[in-house]
């Protein structure tokens, strides 16, 4: 089988083995569930899953990432996340594609160049607008003055850069095929630079418990480190550097999320201690706060 068959093979293989999956674990809504306690049981059943970074793609027939569509055997913080909210909003197995592809893309059309890549610019002003997401940050600041961070999303010289970006480490279909490399350069040049802002809870507020108390359970928590990339200068800089789910167990807040550390795994950690040992590094700023909604 020659290379190109056996990626493309591969890849159908990974969507046939995430539609099964999700056909055996998606349980259909019911109006006696709150969101809150369907993101709870949705994000556990994953705890556990390896991480690896970008696993998703436009599926067989990208023009630049043909990476599956949909998957559930491994995650990244966002993907993570976008799987999770997903599920919890869908009424059965097929609409999840269905809610997924509202979240990862404008219109819900999936095309690499339509896909929300940053957090601050794409998806989340994309995700308030729908209602999928409302920010709560200033009501869990309470009188706590929240920041702004904002930066400049130079869009252009990103995806010019995207071939030797560390999220494409992966990508075969991008190191191996001119047409990918090609389709990179017809979107950088039509491609607008723009800019992009996040409100967001401070962190010296974070030592502060009862502000930790009003963090609702199956709240989204976004990690802020104004004008940084978690890969180096990679095209662009952004703010949301990090995404999970702030989940109540008994009376200890929990941070769930897809680990590129240690772990390298979907894992809980207490929330309060994560966020200490983020307050190590000076790029660390704060968090914003959103609640996740139903349809």
């Amino acid at each position: 089988m020659d290379p190109n068959t056996e990626m493309r093979f591969g890849n159908i293989l990974a969507q046939i083995l995430a539609m099964t999956t999700l056909l055996a674990l998606t349980a259909p809504a019911t109006s006696t569930q709150s969101m809150a306690t369907r993101i709870e049981a949705i994000s556990a059943k994953y705890l556990g899953a390896p991480y690896k970074l970008d696993p998703l793609g436009e599926g067989v027939n990208g023009a630049i990432d043909r990476d599956p569509l949909i998957r559930f055997d491994v995650f990244d913080c966002q993907t993570y996340v976008e799987t999770v909210i997903a599920e919890a909003r869908a009424s059965g197995a097929e609409p999840v594609a269905d809610e997924l592809r509202a979240i990862r893309y404008q219109d819900g059309v999936v095309d690499f160049a339509r896909r929300n890549h940053f957090p601050d610019a794409d998806w989340i002003p994309h995700n308030v607008a729908l209602g999928i997401v409302t920010d709560i940050s200033a009501t869990v600041a309470g009188t706590w003055p929240l920041k702004v961070a904002r930066t400049h999303i130079t869009r252009r010289a990103w995806l010019a850069s995207l071939a030797d970006n560390p999220t494409q480490q992966h990508n075969e279909y991008l190191k191996t095929h001119a047409e990918a490399h090609a389709e990179l350069r017809r979107l950088a040049a039509i491609a607008s630079d723009s800019t992009a802002q996040v409100s967001y809870i401070p962190k010296k507020a974070l030592s502060d418990k009862m502000l930790l108390a009003r963090i609702p359970t199956a709240s989204l928590i976004l990690i802020i480190r104004p004008h940084t990339s978690m890969f180096g200068r990679v095209g662009s800089l952004q703010n949301i550097a990090h995404m999970g789910f702030a989940i109540r167990r008994g009376d200890r807040l929990m941070y769930r999320h897809a680990s590129s550390g240690v772990a390298k795994s979907v894992i809980d950690v207490t929330l309060s201690n994560y966020l200490r040992f983020l307050a190590q590094s000076k790029s660390f700023d704060g968090i914003a706060v959103y609640s996740i909604n139903a349809r």
